[in-house]
């Protein structure tokens, strides 16, 4: 059993119990993330498992309670000095925190020390979603390979339409079965409303309803998909899941159809988000589509797209509210 502390210890000295190795405690923080999401489970190892950890060993520190809020001062000192960016830097901090976030949780640390470090500071970067004739050229070309290329064409086709639809991020989107897929065939035409179940972050569902396009778009491929043991939606010519790294090649292959440049899967997500507030003006219905846990998330996350919420705004000015 673990010594606890009589009472809470000032959060800028080390903590004074039992010691607990560093690097076991950072063995079984990753091991957590092991049935997770393959991309968080190997930022994690990048993030916690060779950077703080080797930060760690080149400081000599064996021990949790040898860390302290000025020794994490010192480490994005160093990863500074590195010639880190802004992005990577928040990366570093998060990443640390989250980790001795969990030291608590499991009862190796009574305070987190990483609370009393100051995030660093991160540069406004405008992201950009995809324009009126960009979605319709990305559009046109899988259409256009999907008459040529027979099933894998029309899943290309149904892959793009849902991202569009969506915003879906790509783990939700590769995690996606053809069970997910709810038709609601048992209610009348009138009350559908199909949508796919999405796994969410944390193997929590939600449910992203699907509009009439993607629903044609899906049961073309499904007529036509391979009729094999797989539950996974997407798959590959071979009849294996679709996975990131095909994804990927899909996604470069498509580019050169389209003359589109930078197709990623984030910036349909940016697309839809941008889409779905012009239609709305609705932040929470916004937040709730693409799963943020705050609202001051999604406003970064519109703001980061070029929003302007004040412009974008449809109300009279005051002086026009004279008579």
């Amino acid at each position: 059993m673990k010594k606890r502390y009589a009472e809470a210890p000032s959060l800028d000295q080390p903590a004074t119990w039992a010691p607990q190795s560093a690097d076991a405690a950072i063995n079984e923080f990753l091991s957590d993330y092991e049935q997770g999401s393959p991309k968080t489970l190997l930022w994690y190892r990048d993030q916690v498992g060779r950077a703080f950890r080797g930060f760690l060993e080149r400081q000599g520190i064996e021990n949790l309670e040898a860390v302290s809020p000025a020794l994490l001062r010192l480490y994005l000192q160093d990863q500074r000095a590195t010639g880190l960016g802004d992005k990577s830097m928040v990366h570093r901090y998060t990443s640390m925190r989250r980790l001795f976030g969990w030291c608590c949780e499991q009862g190796y640390l009574t305070a987190n020390p990483a609370m009393r470090v100051k995030r660093p500071a991160e540069g406004e970067r405008l992201r950009k979603g995809f324009d009126g004739p960009e979605v319709e050229a990305i559009m046109k070309a899988v259409s256009n390979a999907q008459r040529k290329r027979n099933w894998i064409g029309l899943r290309d086709r149904a892959l793009i339409t849902v991202l569009i639809d969506t915003g879906m991020r790509s783990d939700e989107l590769l995690g996606v079965e053809v069970d997910h897929i709810e038709w609601q065939q048992h209610l009348p035409v009138r009350e559908r409303r199909p949508h796919i179940v999405v796994r969410r972050k944390g193997n929590r569902d939600r449910l992203m309803p699907i509009g009439k396009r993607a629903q044609e778009a899906l049961r073309a491929y499904l007529r036509e998909r391979p009729r094999l043991p797989v539950s996974a939606l997407w798959l590959t010519l071979y009849g294996d899941p679709l996975n990131y790294q095909a994804l990927r090649l899909m996604l470069r292959r498509l580019e050169g159809l389209s003359g589109v440049e930078n197709i990623e899967c984030h910036r349909f997500r940016h697309t839809y988000a941008v889409a779905l507030y012009m239609a709305t003006r609705d932040m929470q219905a916004v937040k709730s589509a693409l799963d943020h846990k705050h609202i001051q998330t999604t406003d970064r996350y519109l703001r980061g797209l070029g929003m302007d919420f004040h412009l974008q705004a449809r109300y009279p000015n005051p002086a026009d509210w004279l008579t």
